[in-house]
């Protein structure tokens, strides 16, 4: 073990309950022994407190900080501070990972950035459904046409990276495709792996699951840094990728927020989406396209855009 390579786990929490427990021992069960487990209480007003403090007189692997609210940003900061480690892996709360996730991540070590693949999963572990993420072409092209993660999981990240790129956000949602968008266009040794290691769950009471007014403007104003900071730097060469990425981020906002149309008519006239651009017969396979991935409503919604224009 102590030739071993060391790899920190951070775990922001805030009212987790419900699930700290489960994620906790996902961490202590792994295979591999040479790890820290920081856990941060981001103000938590149930009894996250008291499960935690159980574990920590449990194994001495476990960094526990109780802070006020300041958002999982910041928490995530301060464990990235606390952390001992070369390696980084984020575990949000109510997820866990496979007793061999850290086994398999570290070793590929040479890379900056491991990218394993998730399992999404209910409530009483059932599985729904799998990430299928790859590079095909090259990094960036891989990016900007979905193929890779918009999170910060399931990745075992360098920490030299994070302390470069780690940008604190007051977002409430979207905070990790901001961070991940400016590691991904700068970092060129990233693994992508077939193997399964991370398990997100998917219940009601997640965060990202509450898709608010605040969390619908969030996620715009997050793609507009990108777009203004990260995507309009980009070679000409990625012009038709940067047009499928805008598309699946329209696609994303009706799917995810479709309470929320007044947005939605605003950021399609905005410059963001400059569809005008496109010509008739690109128009044409696009909205056949559409007419494939969206329900019918929000499909007649968007052609009625496109005949306008």
């Amino acid at each position: 073990m102590k030739n071993q390579t060391s790899v920190s786990i951070i775990i922001p929490a805030y009212n987790a309950e419900k699930w700290i427990e489960r994620c906790i021992k996902s961490c202590i069960d792994q295979t591999y022994k040479n790890i820290e487990i920081i856990i941060i209480n981001d103000g938590s007003q149930d009894r996250t407190d008291e499960l935690c403090q159980y574990y920590v007189s449990m194994d001495n692997r476990i960094i526990y900080k109780n802070i006020d609210n300041a958002g999982v940003s910041n928490a995530r900061k301060l464990g990235l501070d606390i952390s001992n480690s070369s390696y980084i892996l984020f575990l949000d709360s109510d997820d866990y990972i496979n007793n061999d996730c850290i086994e398999i991540l570290i070793s590929y070590k040479d890379y900056d950035l491991i990218i394993g693949q998730a399992n999404y999963v209910n409530n009483h572990n059932k599985i729904l459904s799998n990430t299928k993420f790859e590079i095909k072409k090259n990094i960036i092209s891989s990016y900007l046409r979905g193929k890779l993660p918009t999170s910060l999981w399931p990745i075992l990240f360098k920490k030299k990276i994070l302390d470069e790129e780690y940008l604190i956000s007051n977002l409430k949602v979207s905070e990790d495709f901001i961070i991940l968008s400016q590691i991904i266009t700068k970092t060129k040794k990233i693994k992508v792996i077939n193997n399964i290691i991370y398990n997100q769950v998917k219940h009601s009471l997640s965060t990202t699951a509450n898709h608010s007014a605040i969390h619908f403007k969030d996620n715009y104003r997050a793609h507009l840094f990108v777009e203004n900071n990260l995507i309009k730097k980009l070679d000409r060469k990625y012009a038709n990728d940067i047009k499928i990425f805008q598309l699946n981020y329209l696609y994303n906002l009706i799917v995810n927020f479709s309470p929320y149309a007044k947005y939605q008519k605003k950021i399609i006239k905005s410059p963001f989406f400059l569809i005008s651009e496109i010509s008739i017969k690109k128009k044409i396979i696009l909205s056949l396209y559409l007419l494939k991935i969206f329900n019918k409503k929000n499909y007649i919604f968007f052609l009625h855009y496109l005949k306008r224009k």
